[in-house]
């Protein structure tokens, strides 16, 4: 017959903590640290750096070539593609691969139940959200900041005066940094804020992709169809365009919709609607996460 059963205890040396306890910003600043390489592919295989590049290549290729062209064409072939106008043609591309890279930043997490050990003290639903917002923001940022640099840099090499064009042309610098800032908080936050709510990427992707080529095709024909300031506000369904809108204002240059200006339109509005689908989706995102425990 066996006795009761005896536990034993073991001095195994534990000792507490002495080291330095930082606060919430390093814990964010983690999180943005972990969010970036996770949204590059670091650390994991070639088909998750697929993505990144070909966001990456979407954007730098034309910069590169307008580059180029401003270089060898001189002043006016640069002001033809120029910094004012090269959102317009890059905010397609960076809406639709951003709608595909954003998910990863959230889905994986939920569908692994990996966000539960993230959402452990301190670090809250409201730290682990903000931190990957910040991480894919700063990761968009830098990659419409940068086409536009090598693009500023081409116009003024190829001006026939290149001091003087760059002191009668310095501030589009900070304008293009404004307008690039515009477009970024634009394409991270709408697919983030999807992406809180769906947990498939191909998903998020589809909806985020769909929903903006609906609104414009919708916007495009009722603006088109009807003349005057009717057809100028229906315009503004094409919600899409509206960060373009904002870039317009920046460069001091008309506002248009398929070749036709919103002059019916006033800028306040355009502000306000760009911010309305800014804050709503941001909202949306916080809502989502906000007060989730581990």
């Amino acid at each position: 017959m066996t006795g009761p059963a005896r536990g034993e205890v073991y001095d195994l040396g534990y000792r507490r903590y002495e080291g330095m306890v930082l606060g919430r910003p390093w814990r964010v600043a983690a999180l943005v640290g972990n969010g970036m390489r996770t949204a590059l592919g670091i650390g994991r295989g070639v088909p998750a750096k697929i993505l990144p590049a070909l966001l990456f290549l979407a954007l730098m290729v034309p910069a590169l070539v307008f580059m180029l062209i401003a270089i060898l064409g001189g002043n006016a072939a640069g002001d033809g593609v120029g910094v004012s106008g090269y959102y317009a043609l890059a905010s397609v591309p960076l809406l639709i691969l951003s709608a595909a890279l954003a998910p990863e930043l959230l889905t994986t997490d939920r569908r692994s139940g990996l966000i539960s050990l993230y959402l452990v003290r301190p670090i809250t639903a409201e730290d682990y959200v903000l931190g990957r917002w910040l991480a894919f923001f700063a990761l968009t940022l830098l990659i419409v900041w940068l086409p536009q640099a090598l693009l500023f840099a081409g116009v003024v090499l190829g001006a026939n005066e290149t001091w003087e064009y760059l002191r009668g042309n310095w501030l589009d610098v900070p304008r293009f940094l404004a307008a690039g800032a515009v477009l970024a908080l634009f394409t991270t936050t709408l697919p983030l804020a999807v992406a809180a709510y769906v947990d498939r990427r191909a998903v998020v992707a589809a909806v985020v992709i769909g929903l903006w080529f609906i609104a414009a095709a919708v916007g495009e024909a009722l603006g088109g169809l009807i003349e005057g300031a009717g057809g100028s506000w229906l315009y503004l369904i094409n919600f899409g365009a509206s960060p373009i809108d904002i870039n317009n204002l920046i460069f001091g240059l008309e506002v248009q919709r398929a070749g036709e200006p919103l002059e019916h339109v006033p800028a306040g509005v355009l502000v306000a609607w760009y911010l309305l689908w800014v804050a709503v989706p941001a909202g949306l995102l916080w809502r989502r996460y906000r007060g989730m425990s581990a």
